[in-house]
Order: C-alpha cells, then sequence, then structure tokens
C-alpha cells in the first residue's frame, strides 16, 4: 500500500519578497535584493539571465518584454 501526503509551501514571514522597479525602464531594472532572474523577448527568447540586484537593459531596443524572478513568472515591462 502506498501513501502520499500533500504537498504544503512553506513561506518564510522574516524574508521579504523581492520587487523590482521601474515598470518602464530606460537604462537598468533595480531588485530590492539579489536574485536569479530571466528576461524574454516576445517570441519567447532569452534575452538575458543571471543573478544580480539589478539588470542593465540599455542594450535592448524598445518593445514588451517578460521578466522571471525570484519565484515569480511572467511579470511584464515596456522598455522605453
Amino acid at each position: 500500500m502506498l501513501f502520499r501526503s500533500e504537498s504544503i509551501k512553506y513561506t518564510d514571514p522574516t524574508v521579504a519578497p523581492v520587487t523590482w522597479s521601474p515598470e518602464k525602464p530606460k537604462d537598468a531594472i533595480t531588485f530590492s535584493a539579489k536574485t536569479l532572474y530571466e528576461v524574454y523577448d516576445q517570441y519567447g527568447n532569452i534575452v538575458k539571465r543571471g543573478y544580480n540586484s539589478t539588470i542593465d537593459v540599455s542594450d535592448l531596443k524598445k518593445d514588451l518584454y517578460y521578466l522571471n524572478y525570484d519565484n515569480k513568472m511572467g511579470e511584464t515591462f515596456v522598455k522605453r
């Protein structure tokens, strides 16, 4: 007989969630803490990835991009 338990999600209340700004960056995106991140273009191609508290987006063309970071996926930003 096989028994399976339900999985649970644990969030440490002492760790603040990572946030980012600005929503329409010109040169850089800044995170509230160092985090893993990936930036995708509209076609699903990875254009940036890494681990840092900032992302240099000055070399990206003006367009819509998708941002995955920390445990969040599919957030969008418009490069101006």
